[in-house]
């Protein structure tokens, strides 16, 4: 017994895909793109600038600090 219960777009295209792909038929086997949808972010401005202050100031601080700790270990343990 054959139902569209469990039949959607994905399932459908599928079952085409391996119809063709069964018959021989390999040039029309291929997935198609997916769609992309754009979702807006909305923040509020503390949000923001905790995100600038992160992104700008903390980080690279993080890395400087970081690599400084790193290379004054290496030059104790020589």
């Amino acid at each position: 017994m054959i139902s569209d219960e469990g039949l959607n777009s994905a399932s459908l295209t599928l079952a085409v895909l391996a119809a063709n792909w069964l018959a021989g038929q390999e040039e029309l086997v291929a997935i198609p793109p997916k769609e992309i949808q754009s979702t807006p972010v909305f923040m509020k401005a503390e949000q923001l600038r905790m995100i600038f202050i992160m992104l700008v100031f903390a980080l690279p601080c993080a890395v400087f600090f970081g690599g400084l700790s790193y290379t004054m270990i290496r030059r104790r343990t020589r």
